[in-house]
């Protein structure tokens, strides 16, 4: 079996489990009632946002298949059949961004940085936040060199929230809500980039 299946099974010929690689928004984060947030850092929140409700225990690659289905029907409302053999997942790539491999059952897997989309949704929360643009280019440039820098790690680059965003400033919920679309249009950006080399034949 290709999809799903085939990107476990390559996390296990590296020693790896998805939890490992990505941040899981954990249930004791929520509210008792399930739908607002409490006491999350800027990824986990937008995470929360775009995948509520439900939102509890949910991962990024969740949020990678929510988006993979938006594209697939934006394909083939453009008269592009995406193909049916493709899995998107997070995994260590030592890449910047993403890149496509061939899975062992003659299907295809998407492979997207650990980290990745984190860093997304960081630079999304500093844009449409409540900071000068100033403050906002300062913190974006040492996010993406601290991210650059750690792209041979495992573990997924996470922002220090409480360190380099002064949450004080509260952004308020729409702009989270600004933010999470940005990031989720970014998001398919990303995989409609890897889906171009796809069909120019860049696999491997």
């Amino acid at each position: 079996m290709g999809g799903r299946e085939a990107y476990l099974r390559l996390l296990a010929d590296h020693g790896l489990e998805e939890k490992s690689i990505l941040p899981v928004l954990r249930p004791d984060l929520m509210q008792p009632d399930g739908h607002m947030p409490a006491g999350l850092t800027p990824p986990e929140l937008l995470q929360a946002l775009s995948m509520l409700p439900g939102a509890s225990g949910k991962s990024t690659n969740d949020v990678l298949a929510t988006l993979a289905d938006q594209l697939r029907t934006g394909f083939r409302n453009a008269g592009v059949t995406p193909p049916d053999d493709l899995y998107h997942g997070v995994f260590p790539t030592g890449l910047f961004n993403a890149r496509v491999v061939p899975d062992d059952s003659n299907g295809l897997l998407i492979l997207v940085e650990s980290g990745a989309f984190e860093l997304i949704e960081y630079v999304a929360t500093l844009i449409t936040g409540p900071w000068s643009k100033d403050e906002a280019v300062d913190l974006i440039c040492r996010a993406c060199s601290s991210y650059h820098a750690s792209v041979d790690d495992v573990s997924p680059w996470l922002p220090d929230a409480q360190r380099e965003l002064d949450m004080a400033r509260k952004p308020s919920f729409e702009q989270y809500r600004r933010t999470v679309g940005l990031t989720n249009a970014a998001g398919i950006f990303v995989l409609a980039h890897e889906g171009a080399h796809l069909n120019l034949g860049h696999i491997g």
